[in-house]
């Protein structure tokens, strides 16, 4: 910008004295090789190789960039962009509230799955991202219980990394889109699980579960309190399979999981 770069200023002047690269380097004490890297600038001169260069050329205003300059500007502009920033959906529960919630109401299933839950490696981690998991239900709770003991590995992933919905992916208030954000995620196999993701579509609509298996799906979890399954134009306007799991289904799923892993 100020002055010019100094691979550009070696070559400039190097094909001024009409001397070949290999001479060059030979009476600088280099390679060739290196002071090709140098001349095209993918490489940086130490303090003394810039002094042989300079003096040995002739010239004196040149920019050299400093050391891990691209990392640093990758880093910098990382720290700037908000999409990097976790969103986490609005809990109307603290986790821990709808886990007792889930251990009252499905006392059985939430003690056959816990041990397995427990035993992970990356329990901590694991507990971590339930704390920012938003839950509606003790049976979503129960749900990602079972995933976790599946072996479900705990993350944070932009949705929109996967590739756009149809309809944006907004907060729940329905005032910033958020796909383009991480927020958690549980993996089981190549199967993503985002849990209570909303959309604006015609109005604000939110799905329990938002999957990724190679195309967008919903899951939606029907117990006590809440079914969705009368409602048959979300997956519609959502423009997206629906499956919905009983708590009934559910409960099958888990003991027959818990009892394969005893036997």
């Amino acid at each position: 910008m100020f002055n010019p770069l100094f691979g550009k200023r070696m070559k400039e002047r190097r094909l001024k004295f009409g001397i070949s690269q290999t001479e060059a380097a030979r009476c600088c004490g280099m390679s060739r090789r290196r002071w090709s890297d140098l001349e095209r600038g993918r490489r940086q001169p130490t303090p003394c190789e810039a002094q042989v260069i300079k003096r040995f050329l002739g010239f004196e205003k040149c920019f050299i960039s400093p050391p891990a300059a691209t990392k640093t500007l990758l880093a910098k502009a990382a720290s700037m962009d908000t999409t990097k920033r976790p969103f986490y959906p609005q809990q109307d529960r603290l986790t821990h509230i709808r886990y007792r919630s889930c251990l009252r109401t499905y006392s059985e299933l939430t003690n056959s799955l816990l041990p397995l839950v427990l035993e992970r490696d990356d329990i901590r981690i694991s507990e971590h991202l339930c704390h920012k998991v938003s839950c509606e239900s003790s049976l979503e709770t129960l749900f990602i219980l079972y995933l976790l003991s599946l072996g479900a590995v705990a993350g944070l992933r932009a949705p929109c990394l996967f590739g756009h919905t149809r309809w944006p992916i907004v907060d729940c208030r329905g005032i910033e889109e958020v796909g383009n954000r991480p927020r958690p995620c549980l993996v089981l196999g190549q199967t993503w699980y985002f849990s209570q993701v909303s959309f604006k579509a015609s109005k604000v609509m939110r799905v329990d579960v938002l999957r990724w298996n190679g195309r967008w799906s919903i899951v939606e979890l029907n117990g006590r309190g809440h079914d969705s399954r009368g409602d048959s134009t979300r997956g519609q306007e959502l423009e997206m399979p629906i499956t919905f799991w009983t708590e009934d289904q559910l409960a099958q799923d888990i003991r027959n999981s818990v009892g394969r892993r005893a036997s």
